[in-house]
């Protein structure tokens, strides 16, 4: 019986190993477009912008301002990080019910969405207000959306606004698509 020499042996176990680690990368991320949610998100406010060569607008979220009590379960102010809790309305729209600082749900059939807090920064040692209003971005702000027949981007006179979105189990979003008068426009992050 013949045996391998080490050298060969160690390259094929280094190639199976890589091999390894790559499907099994591939394989989580099909995990997560396989079991993602899909929520529909009002704009209220679409703003077209011409950057160069490709068209983009910016989307001002329903669920960017944010009312909570002011206070995480440390007893301080909610900054950095947070996951805001979506729930599903009797018109199909999702809307924040409610901010964690961690990735808890009060209900299992919402959903959540990681965004940064961007009002109101406070110390953490200071003194804060029982309420407070809070401005989050959740990195799906700017969109790109091809142009449409007549060679415009989608604008913010039209009276029904929203954007698909999928969730991770994360709560980091990916845009879909935007829906403006009920017209379907694909887009994604630049």
């Amino acid at each position: 019986m013949k045996v391998l020499n080490k050298p060969a042996a160690r390259l094929t176990a280094i190639a199976l190993i890589q091999i390894t680690i790559l499907l099994s990368i591939l394989a989580f991320k099909q995990y997560t477009v396989w079991t993602s949610d899909t929520v529909l998100l009002r704009v209220g406010q679409l703003v077209p912008i011409e950057v160069q060569s490709g068209d983009y607008v910016t989307a001002r979220y329903e669920i960017s301002s944010v009312d909570s009590l002011g206070r995480n379960r440390d007893g301080e102010a909610f900054y950095g990080t947070v996951y805001v809790e979506l729930t599903e309305s009797a018109d199909g729209y999702w809307r924040a019910e409610a901010i964690h600082d961690r990735r808890d749900r009060d209900d299992d059939k919402n959903v959540l969405i990681s965004g940064d807090v961007g009002y109101p920064y406070y110390d953490p040692g200071v003194q804060i207000i029982d309420y407070a209003t809070y401005e989050i971005s959740y990195d799906i702000e700017w969109l790109f959306v091809a142009s449409d027949d007549a060679g415009s981007p989608p604008t913010a006179a039209a009276s029904g606004i929203a954007v698909e979105v999928r969730l991770d189990r994360f709560g980091n979003a990916e845009p879909l698509r935007l829906f403006v008068d009920g017209r379907a426009y694909d887009v994604e992050k630049p």
